[in-house]
């Protein structure tokens, strides 16, 4: 008999990690940073939802465990690579539960590398989505530099990344050009309704959220970890209980 769920939580947690080894699993205090992933899942105002860990790895898996009743099933080597994409892990978790006859209507990815978050923020994302006609959405922070003043270089040639009608925008006054804003990965939503094989992960509609400062904090180097910690028990954000 299909079942037909509201939420599917996808927690990507692969075991290679190009800057840091052992990344995911690396501690912010005393608890592994996927943790921080799975306790802002639990968080989640919906009942009817499932939580489920994307891992290439045992040893992962197993540190999860301590944290939420995953299901043992691995994703393969072949779509956990560095240059594996979302796409891939998303509808590979799609069929898995295809198999089990159960489908959902949306999709919310919660990146390990962006452990701060507050409930209050996911729940507002959610319900906000839940309620719209868009594809999918993501979190955003306004970008700490312009990206109009940025190049591609293809031997000693340059070329501005942009193309707009008023001439030489990059020799502009940053105060006079548009604000623009870098995707985090604090939360990303997805319409899936119901279906089983995704061709694109974001659509053709796409929702912008502000998170704040703290909540865009993204984990690339270790000074990042003290930085998250300092962020997480000093102002009460998110953060883990074992089962």
């Amino acid at each position: 008999m299909k079942r037909k769920i509201q939420l599917l939580v996808i927690i990507p947690a692969r075991y290679k990690s190009k800057s840091i080894k052992n990344k995911n699993i690396t501690k912010i205090g005393s608890h592994p940073l996927v943790a921080f992933s799975i306790e802002a899942a639990k968080n989640i105002n919906e009942k009817n939802k499932i939580i489920h860990l994307s891992t290439d790895s045992k040893k992962i898996l197993k540190i999860c465990k301590l944290y939420h009743k995953f299901t043992d099933y691995l994703r393969p080597k072949k779509i956990s690579g560095d240059n594996s994409l979302d796409l891939e892990f998303l509808n590979h978790t799609l069929n898995y539960y295809k198999n089990k006859k159960i489908f959902f209507k949306f999709c919310m990815i919660l990146r390990p590398t962006n452990p701060v978050r507050k409930k209050k923020t996911i729940n507002y994302f959610y319900n906000v989505f839940k309620n719209s006609k868009f594809d999918s959405l993501k979190s955003i922070s306004e970008s700490q530099k312009t990206p109009f003043k940025m190049w591609f270089k293809k031997n000693n040639k340059i070329k501005n990344i942009f193309s707009y009608n008023v001439k030489e925008l990059f020799n502009f006054p940053r105060q006079k050009l548009p604000t623009t804003y870098t995707q985090t990965g604090t939360i990303e939503l997805i319409s899936i309704n119901y279906k089983t094989n995704l061709k694109r992960l974001s659509g053709k509609k796409i929702m912008g959220l502000k998170v704040s400062k703290d909540e865009s904090v993204d984990i690339d180097e270790m000074e990042d970890f003290k930085k998250a910690s300092k962020i997480i028990y000093s102002r009460k954000y998110i953060s883990p209980k074992k089962i």
